[in-house]
């Protein structure tokens, strides 16, 4: 897959602290499952005759770690290297953003005029996109349910694209109303696909039978009256 291996990768750590496999291995396991992760997403995937030394350890130490919950952690490929498939996921969708990013900078330097000659004008103060969508997925968490990551994914790759495309900057408010109990969470995930597929100004859920609906947006709702901040009380507005 063309483009930069980003030079960081993201950590969910309450997956990390609450997972079975995690808890199931000793500190010393912990640190080799991590350093393995990193490796992956430096190579794509790990040749297992290398771990001793990558590790520290002799061909028996590994032997016995792969034979445990690091093993059950990594598929085997046909050639024989090791992959963590969640892991996989994210070092393709940090590839594909880290290209999207290379061109659209490109794009904006080739078409960048030449303005010495041109009176400064007052810039304003811009929005970041991305802490507008983490914001709106804090205000979410702070009840104690998790964004599922499929959704966090889908939101990311569809903020990229309306950054891509100069679409203009979306609130955190509009990314709460975007996550309404009248779809369900994966079906949000779709939705957001389908509009970076599309280029879309717009998500566009489908609902598919009844639906359970958003149980954490229900929860937003019930507890915190028109997007409030949960930590000042203060009601948020499309101009925060």
């Amino acid at each position: 897959m063309a483009g930069k291996i980003p030079e960081h990768f993201r950590f969910f750590w309450r997956d990390w602290v609450g997972s079975p496999a995690v808890l199931g291995m000793s500190l010393a396991d912990q640190g080799a499952y991590l350093r393995m992760l990193c490796i992956q997403f430096e190579y794509g995937s790990i040749r297992p005759h290398l771990l001793p030394r990558m590790l520290g350890l002799s061909e028996e130490e590994v032997a016995a770690m792969l034979a445990g919950p690091i093993g059950e952690s990594f598929d085997t490929l046909p050639d024989g290297t090791l992959v963590n498939q969640r892991l996989q996921h994210e070092r393709e969708v940090a590839i594909g953003v880290s290209e999207r990013n290379r061109r659209a900078a490109l794009i904006r330097w080739a078409g960048k005029k030449d303005d010495k000659d041109e009176p400064k004008k007052k810039s304003r103060a811009r929005i970041n996109g991305t802490a507008e969508v983490e914001g709106a997925i804090e205000l979410f968490e702070v009840r104690g349910v998790p964004v599922p990551l499929e959704l966090r994914l889908a939101m990311e790759e569809y903020r990229q694209c309306r950054a891509e495309n100069a679409m203009p900057v979306w609130r955190r408010t509009t990314w709460l109303k975007n996550m309404s109990e009248d779809f369900t969470p994966e079906q949000w995930a779709e939705a957001y696909r389908t509009s970076t597929r599309s280029v879309w100004r717009s998500v566009h859920p489908k609902k598919v039978g009844g639906g359970k609906g958003n149980p954490f947006a229900s929860m937003v709702k019930d507890d915190l009256p028109m997007f409030a901040d949960p930590n000042t009380g203060e009601v948020l507005d499309e101009g925060q």
